[in-house]
C-alpha cells in the first residue's frame, strides 16, 4: 500500500482501487473476492499506481512486493501477508506426456533429496512447505526414516 496507508488487512481492501498483475494468482483471488481489481501487465505498472496515489492496494506476490518496498525510498509499505501453503505448479502442451514424465521424475528427485526444501527456505523464507509435499509420480524412491543403527559393547 502507499505508505501512510489505513489499510492494514485484506478484509479492508473491498470498494477500494485494488490493483493486480493480470492473469496472475493474485488477479484470480481478487476476483473470486469480488474485488473488481485494477489489471495492469506487468510489477512495474503496480508500483508505479501506488507510488502515484491512483491505486489504495497491490496485490502482489509476498517476495515481490517485500522487495518492492523496500526499494521505494519509503513510498510503499507491506499492510500484511497472507502466505499460500500451495506448492508451485508447471505447465505442459496436453498431449506432451514425455515432458510431464521428466518434469514430475526431476520435480521428484529434488523433493525427495531435499534440494526443494532447500531452495524453498533460500527464495522463500518463512513459506510454508505442506507437511503431505512429497514425490508423487511414482518414479522416485522416497527415502523412509534412518534404521536403527547396531551398537556393539566391548
Amino acid at each position: 500500500v502507499p505508505a501512510g496507508s489505513p489499510i492494514t488487512g485484506f478484509d479492508q481492501l473491498a470498494g477500494k482501487r485494488v490493483v493486480v498483475v493480470q492473469g496472475t494468482v493474485q488477479d484470480d483471488y481478487a476476483t473470486g473476492k469480488n474485488l473488481n481489481p485494477v489489471r495492469v501487465p506487468d510489477y512495474n505498472g503496480a508500483i508505479n499506481q501506488l507510488k502515484a496515489g491512483t491505486a489504495d492496494a497491490w496485490i502482489a506476490p509476498a517476495e515481490i512486493g517485500d522487495k518492492s518496498a523496500a526499494d521505494s525510498n519509503g513510498k510503499i509499505t507491506v499492510a500484511t501477508k497472507q502466505l499460500s501453503p500451495a506448492p508451485t505448479a508447471y505447465a505442459v502442451a496436453k498431449g506432451n506426456d514425455k515432458l510431464r514424465e521428466a518434469l514430475n521424475k526431476g520435480l521428484d528427485e529434488v523433493i525427495a533429496d531435499g534440494t526443494w526444501t532447500k531452495l524453498q527456505a533460500q527464495y522463500y523464507p518463512g513459506r510454508p512447505i505442506p507437511a503431505d509435499f512429497k514425490p508423487g509420480s511414482g518414479t522416485v524412491a522416497v527415502p523412509g526414516p534412518a534404521a536403527p543403527s547396531a551398537s556393539a559393547a566391548s
